[in-house]
């Protein structure tokens, strides 16, 4: 989930925690019409990305008692869409650097100790080099999904770091194709994706779209100057 669309801690003047922020409504509006469009297909993993590219979404959550009970709240929102609890993953940058890897280490560890449930998403490129850091990343992480053209083209020599990363779930992700890319066949490139989860050992591989302003439906809308591709492609049968 984008995080411009889960809601952030509400705190009083005080900065006291009130509650997940319902005056956002614009925030809140989006996050429950996508859970409504989510309802009835199975998700394999639900990201609640944090987006912490913004400084104060670090603030509001290092105030005295927040963060205990903002996870909690979160899970709450998450418990009325029937959410599994094992499926359930924070994020806290998109692409982090390696010292944005080294903070989110850290918030893992705050977060395992109040709220041992929660799991914890990565899409970054480049695991930490430093031992120490890399076993606590290894040990933390729940699923590790580096982008596809970051890790791999022209660095034959990053294939050799996913053998130290086996006891953590792991992954890639590769933009979706969209009808702007001519002369491409999309089911190929498609399958193409599975033949490489098998051959480097991910056990998935995710396909990261947009859809926003154009008045779509996320799953399957394709007409839109904004849409940035699209979940499912319209098809006869089952999919």
């Amino acid at each position: 989930i984008d995080y411009d669309q889960v809601p952030l801690p509400l705190l009083d003047s005080a900065g006291k925690y009130i509650g997940l922020n319902a005056a956002d409504r614009n925030r809140v509006q989006r996050f429950r019409q996508l859970m409504d469009l989510l309802k009835g297909n199975p998700q394999e993993n639900f990201v609640v990305f944090l987006g912490f590219q913004r400084p104060e979404v670090k603030v509001l959550l290092s105030g005295p008692g927040v963060l205990k009970a903002y996870l909690k709240d979160l899970h709450a929102l998450l418990d009325e869409y029937h959410v599994p609890i094992e499926k359930r993953y924070i994020e806290f940058w998109d692409e982090p650097s390696l010292d944005q890897v080294a903070e989110s280490i850290q918030w893992m560890k705050k977060i395992r100790a109040i709220d041992a449930s929660w799991q914890f998403f990565d899409d970054n490129s480049n695991p930490p080099l430093d031992k120490n850091l890399f076993d606590d990343y290894n040990r933390l992480i729940g699923k590790w999904m580096p982008n596809w053209d970051q890790f791999f083209l022209g660095r034959p020599e990053q294939a050799k770091k996913l053998e130290a990363l086996k006891t953590s779930g792991f992954g890639f992700y590769r933009c979706l194709m969209t009808r702007n890319n001519r002369g491409v066949n999309i089911y190929e490139y498609y399958r193409l994706m599975s033949w490489y989860v098998m051959r480097h050992g991910f056990d998935s591989v995710g396909f990261w779209t947009y859809n926003h302003g154009a008045g779509e439906d996320v799953w399957d809308g394709t007409t839109g100057s904004s849409s940035g591709g699209v979940v499912v492609y319209n098809k006869d049968g089952k999919l």
